[in-house]
């Protein structure tokens, strides 16, 4: 392990605009700050927005009525806000950005694998964030397709360069304006818009298209748990776990049943604009519905929260792709972040104008995806955090290729390997579906089998670790770190810096 000391660049903090400095590395006590409330608004802004909304189209889109679309859009978030929420707890306890916290599970190298896979999911949001926030622009503004896009991007790019506290700053901001309005719309849409005969009806059930919904809110939701601790890891310990999941849990949970179950009102409702994906058609149909320029006020109203979260993927997909190169002693400095952001943004840009205009099929193929390819890991981390090691970890080791969680960790890739494999059965897609997703009608219930599976396996795993020794390891190991990191001292390969 590399301790020499280095000398911090000057100490510069220009408040909610000034330019993070940091990249991956740990944020000591001294630099720790906000409450735990905080999270709520960061994450109700990162669900209350059009791409949101579209996920509510899912179910009356497959068949389902509006009331069997709410029950499986209220089970699926259930279960997905329980795995992202409790993530974002880890980001106080450790100080560090959520996919680094990875290298005790599946060892130094081991995690990139994980990494690279986690890549995908940030490049999947991106995408859909883009492709929404687009047309809402077109829509609102009078720009070009290809030039709101563009715009997109740019805004997303600047967000994440400038970074955290402008993240948190700009979710509270997004929140008041978007409560507001939209308040306004729901209500006019309660007591003006009429619905089809049948759509609180409980018969007519299929499980296949409740599977879709259900599978579609919690990979939505489950989706955020790499994304999490990025914006919770300056927060001081003392803000709790309890507080911490509660406050993520509730902003998420109200941004994203607000606006789900007002998609999936209206699709229904105005099926015909529904039908062809045009999300922001269906909004403005609806707003004008009760006066003239209200759908208008609603659809450019949703498009702040777009560019934000555009910029959320962008900041997180930074940081996963600065641990992938530290790994390999590439990059160290902080600054490599915003190279990064580049990298993504430009990535995300030539996605977004090659891609298609279903989007609403998209999202029925690829966020199901996105919880298959998480389910298996979000179980080993959350074992690992709160069963297995319980909060201990030592931070100095995870970026220590040598140390004590290892270069490549059995347990770790054993079961999610494991849990990916046993998923393959269950698995329906259109290009491929395995046997027992045909018997069940097409179904796919594969992540929730593959969740169970790994967690279960890491934990049997896990129980030939030697905890104590482990234990006895970090406290010499951390002794002093934060004064340490405040002196501008190495940890592991990386020198940190005052932010």
């Amino acid at each position: 392990m590399n301790n020499n000391k280095t000398a911090p660049p000057p100490h510069i903090d220009s408040g909610a605009l000034g330019i993070e400095k940091s990249g991956i590395d740990y944020v000591p006590l001294s630099q720790r700050h906000g409450k735990a409330w905080h999270l709520a608004p960061v994450w109700f802004s990162g669900t209350a927005h059009l791409l949101t909304f579209a996920v509510g189209f899912v179910g009356p889109a497959v068949g389902l009525n509006l009331v069997w679309t709410l029950i499986a859009s209220v089970l699926g978030l259930s279960l997905g806000i329980f795995f992202s929420a409790f993530h974002s707890t880890q980001g106080p306890q450790l100080g560090l950005p959520q996919m680094v916290q990875s290298r005790p599970q599946f060892g130094y190298y081991g995690a990139v694998l994980i990494f690279a896979v986690v890549v995908l999911v940030y490049v999947v949001q991106g995408v859909s964030t883009v492709l929404v926030s687009g047309p809402s622009l077109t829509a609102t503004t009078g720009l070009s397709g290809n030039m709101a896009l563009i715009i997109t991007v740019l805004v997303g790019v600047a967000t994440a360069v400038i970074g955290y506290k402008f993240i948190h700053r700009l979710g509270r901001w997004v929140t008041y304006a978007f409560l507001v309005v939209f308040a306004v719309l729901t209500v006019e849409v309660l007591f003006r818009v009429e619905l089809p005969a049948g759509s609180f009806s409980l018969s007519g059930f299929s499980w296949t298209p409740f599977l879709l919904q259900f599978g579609v809110c919690a990979g939505y939701l489950i989706g955020w748990a790499p994304f999490v601790s990025d914006v919770s890891r300056y927060l001081p310990p003392s803000v709790g776990v309890r507080r911490s999941f509660w406050w993520t849990a509730g902003g998420m949970w109200l941004g994203a049943a607000w606006l789900i179950g007002l998609g999936a009102v209206l699709a229904i409702a105005y099926p015909a604009i529904a039908s062809t994906g045009d999300i922001v058609g269906t909004v403005m149909a609806a707003g004008d519905a009760g006066f003239n320029g209200l759908g208008k006020l609603a659809a450019f109203t949703a498009v702040p929260g777009l560019l934000y979260f555009t910029g959320v993927c962008f900041y997180s997909a930074s940081l996963t792709l600065c641990s992938i190169a530290d790994t390999f002693g590439m990059l160290r400095r902080p600054a490599a972040r915003i190279g990064f952001v580049g990298v993504i943004g430009a990535g995300t840009l030539a996605v977004s104008l090659l891609a298609g205009d279903n989007l609403i099929e998209q999202l029925g193929i690829l966020l199901p995806f996105v919880l298959s390819i998480l389910a298996p890991w979000t179980a080993i981390n959350l074992v690992d955090f709160y069963v297995v090691r319980r909060g201990r970890y030592s931070v100095r080791e995870i970026f220590n290729p040598s140390g004590i969680y290892g270069r490549w960790s059995w347990r770790g890739l054993l079961a999610y390997v494991s849990g990916m494999v046993v998923m393959i059965p269950f698995i329906s897609t259109t290009v491929w579906q395995g046997p027992i997703a045909e018997m069940l009608g097409g179904a796919d219930i594969s992540p929730f089998i593959g969740l169970p599976v790994a967690g279960v396996l890491y934990l049997l795993l896990s129980r030939s670790l030697n905890l104590d020794e482990e234990r006895a390891l970090i406290v010499q190991m951390d002794k002093d770190i934060d004064r340490d990191v405040d002196e501008g001292q190495a940890v592991g390969g990386q020198t940190t810096y005052a932010h």
